[in-house]
């Protein structure tokens, strides 16, 4: 998920897990109304978000959701995956933008313009660009639809990711994804205490001998302050010093491996351990992994029907960045390639990287705990409604710090028994991000568009699902089976 980026929307992570109820119209769940906590936490504020996002803006958004500290272990995944890696790094990007767009159809009842023959495509997109502008100026833009051709209209009736998860499966399906969801957000948080740790460990080895997983918990603890904020907000500020951290330590890696040019003429691509190339997939899994804040993104855009466009040149970004810091900092370090680049470099470039990436995590690691934290509380004030308090409603201060503690712990718990890096990030990629980014997606846009799929769409989706959950499945198994060697 680009998970790690600081420069992710906090409006967008707030409501990560939210539906408005009242655009739940999908043929599955007609009439039926939230029950339960969960179902509680999906309700939204749909009708407060302005869409009024440029197409720039938005690809800005996807990008920086996308872009994540995941780029420090991608020359780790060209040693391991060799040259087929780097066709890893483009297949990838491919099948994640394709993905994005399925979800932007899943939004709808019918699909968009991107889903239907290439001879109809100027006309309708004509006609759909003239409807929004007539809408955004009489303000009716929710309810606008976006096509107008042959009697067919697709009409925006979900928001979120978790919305659509509930049309295809009423009794269950939104719980599916808020739970794939929260794993990864955790998982997420997990990898960004393993990385502080790791920094630290290289900044203060002269100074002070501790091992990784001390470091980790001291960390823990450091970052603790900022998980019980109360609202997110308070850590907006920090976005953009997050922005440009983070932005800096792809610089720096990409000056650094240029700077060892001399070096390069000795490394060759060679062919891919196959044994270990599961592994490479699930770290550029992680990397493009970014899907739940798509659905925000796309109905916040002033022209929803340039998403696609927005999506292709973010993704085309985002690949370009990922191979080139791939690429060289593979040819800089060869087969002494760490897991994590920067424990290759010298002073003062591994210096600033450190410094630069603890500044990112630092500010950032509230972030994907946020939303986790706010459904746990929500399911307190359901079922234990003597957690909260009867006048404003929030949890008392007990619960409140207990929860978040709690959550600290589970993801310190899960850094201390997986502190290798690449691993972690491999297990979260090939779960996860396979099921968010790749399968699901698919899955839901087979459910909700089959009777108007054609038959080449039909199969897309069908061999999209089958390569990921293989391609998952094999990366969990080589993850472990690496795990358990101790290598």
């Amino acid at each position: 998920m680009g998970s790690t980026s600081a420069g992710a929307s906090v409006h967008d992570l707030t409501r990560l897990f939210h539906v408005n109820p009242k655009y739940e119209r999908g043929m599955a769940n007609e009439g039926t109304e939230p029950a339960d906590p969960v179902s509680d936490q999906m309700d939204g504020d749909e009708e407060s978000l302005v869409a009024d996002t440029s197409t720039a803006k938005t690809i800005w958004n996807i990008a920086n959701a996308v872009l994540a500290v995941s780029i420090l272990t991608l020359p780790y995944a060209v040693l391991r995956g060799g040259w087929v890696a780097l066709g890893g790094l483009v297949l990838l990007a491919v099948m994640s933008n394709i993905t994005g767009k399925f979800l932007a159809d899943c939004l709808y009842d019918k699909p968009l313009p991107s889903s239907l023959p290439c001879f109809r495509r100027a006309v309708v997109r004509a006609t759909a660009l003239r409807r929004i502008n007539a809408s955004v100026n009489d303000g009716s833009l929710e309810r606008a639809p976006l096509l107008s051709a042959d009697g067919a209209s697709p009409v925006r009736i979900r928001s979120t990711y978790p919305s659509i998860g509930k049309a295809c499966w009423p009794y269950g399906g939104h719980i599916l994804v808020l739970l794939v969801q929260c794993v990864e957000l955790l998982g997420v948080s997990s990898l960004s205490l393993v990385l502080m740790g790791s920094a630290v460990l290289m900044l203060m080895k002269s100074v002070v001998t501790l091992s990784t997983n001390v470091w980790i918990s001291i960390c823990a603890g450091v970052i603790l302050p900022t998980v019980l904020l109360p609202r997110l907000s308070q850590l907006g500020w920090l976005s953009l010093v997050g922005i440009v951290a983070n932005f800096g330590v792809f610089a720096v890696i990409l000056m650094n491996s240029i700077y060892k040019y001399s070096d390069w003429h000795s490394v060759h691509f060679g062919a891919p351990s196959w044994q270990h190339f599961p592994i490479a997939i699930g770290i550029i899994a992680f990397s493009y992994a970014a899907h739940g804040q798509f659905p925000s993104f796309h109905i916040r855009m002033e022209k929803p029907m340039r998403f696609g466009f927005a999506l292709d040149a973010a993704f085309l970004l985002c690949a370009v960045l990922y191979i080139s810091v791939a690429v060289l900092g593979y040819l800089a370090y060869g087969k002494d390639t760490k897991d994590i680049i920067s424990e290759n470099m010298e002073p003062p470039w591994s210096i600033i990287t450190d410094v630069l990436l603890l500044v990112t995590l630092l500010v950032s690691h509230a972030l994907p705990m946020f939303p986790v934290s706010a459904l746990l509380d929500e399911f307190l004030r359901h079922y234990f409604p003597l957690c909260a308090d009867p006048a404003g409603g929030s949890l008392r201060p007990f619960y409140f710090v207990t929860t978040r503690t709690f959550l600290v712990g589970v993801t310190l718990l899960v850094a201390v028994s997986v502190p290798n890096f690449h691993l972690l990030m491999a297990f979260i990629g090939s779960i996860t991000c396979m099921l968010l980014v790749f399968i699901l997606p698919c899955l839901f846009h087979l459910i909700l568009h089959h009777k108007r799929l054609s038959l080449a769409g039909k199969i897309l989706d069908v061999v999209l699902i089958v390569v990921s959950a293989a391609a998952g499945g094999a990366g969990v198994y080589a993850a472990y089976q690496e795990l358990a060697s101790g290598k």
